[in-house]
């Protein structure tokens, strides 16, 4: 069944005065902008999907398979965040505030409106890129090599063997390949928080609407992946003692491996700790209790 019809003006207060301008633009707010947004998070889980598969599968050729198919998704995930970014840098706050006054706001606040409303916009849009930005390393440190490349200071943060997903238990000098797997972990449990978060959202929404998303499945996909992230998140936390970490750095060649070191290290810190933060608040707004 198709979507109902959008509004032609503010979905806040729809008025019978839509202009051409503000019907063209209510009609990429409510119909253009979801529909790439959830191409763009169907994707994600998708490549999470496939990338679990890219070493759990026990056949060389079904690992093999899940990479191809991994690196043909990313690619497909770099138009899909450049359609998206075309649209949102091509919207004039002007027209975004005319729906507003159309809807009956004074000029002032609905530029203000519109200001906030840009800013969620390309707020989530630099968190897309951002998670593109990560699979462009991941495809590098895999063996291939997405256009324009990785930049090298991402790519210094993942080591050769940054393909090994188990943490070792050798402390000094697997640090290196350590921060990274629990790094790709951390990232993958926030993009499964978002994607929970957002199924939680629209599931109630869109029934019998978007038939051709499963949430059910979807969610137990995450949940199940989630769940093994934070199992070797916590079965590895011996590894990274004070005086391992110190070893580590102190270890390096020089002062650059130093300080790549040690950067390596805040930003792992960083991410473990926005992590708390994402798992306390979908304690919250999924599961319904405080921790």
């Amino acid at each position: 069944m198709p979507p109902e019809s959008p509004p032609t003006t503010s979905p806040l207060n729809p008025t019978t005065h839509p202009t051409p301008r503000t019907t063209l633009l209510s009609t990429t707010f409510w119909e253009v902008l979801p529909s790439h947004q959830t191409r763009i998070t169907t994707r994600l889980t998708k490549i999470a999907y496939l990338h679990s598969q890219t070493h759990t599968c026990i056949l060389a050729t079904d690992r093999a398979a899940a990479l191809a198919s991994l690196k043909a998704e990313i690619e497909m995930l770099d138009h899909d965040i450049s359609a998206l970014r075309a649209i949102i840098r091509g919207i004039d706050i002007t027209d975004l505030a005319g729906l507003y006054v159309v809807a009956g706001r004074s000029a002032h606040r609905a530029l203000q409106l519109a200001k906030g409303d840009l800013e969620g916009l390309e707020g989530s849009l630099r968190g897309m890129e951002e998670r593109h930005s990560y699979y462009q390393v991941l495809l590098a440190t895999l063996g291939f090599r997405s256009h324009p490349p990785p930049d090298k200071t991402s790519v210094a943060s993942m080591q050769k063997h940054s393909s090994n997903t188990e943490v070792s238990s050798e402390t000094s000098s697997n640090l290196d390949t350590n921060l990274v797997v629990l790094g790709e972990r951390a990232d993958r449990i926030l993009a499964s928080l978002h994607v929970l978060q957002s199924m939680d959202q629209k599931a109630p929404k869109t029934r019998g609407r978007v038939e051709q998303m499963d949430f059910a499945e979807i969610i137990l996909l995450h949940t199940e992946l989630l769940e093994n992230d934070l199992r070797t998140i916590r079965d590895s936390a011996d590894i990274f003692e004070d005086e391992h970490v110190a070893a580590w750095i102190d270890s390096a060649v020089d002062n650059d491996e130093k300080a790549c070191r040690e950067i390596a290290i805040t930003t792992l810190l960083q991410k473990l700790g926005e992590l708390k933060k994402e798992m306390a608040d979908a304690s919250v707004n999924i599961l319904g209790h405080k921790s």
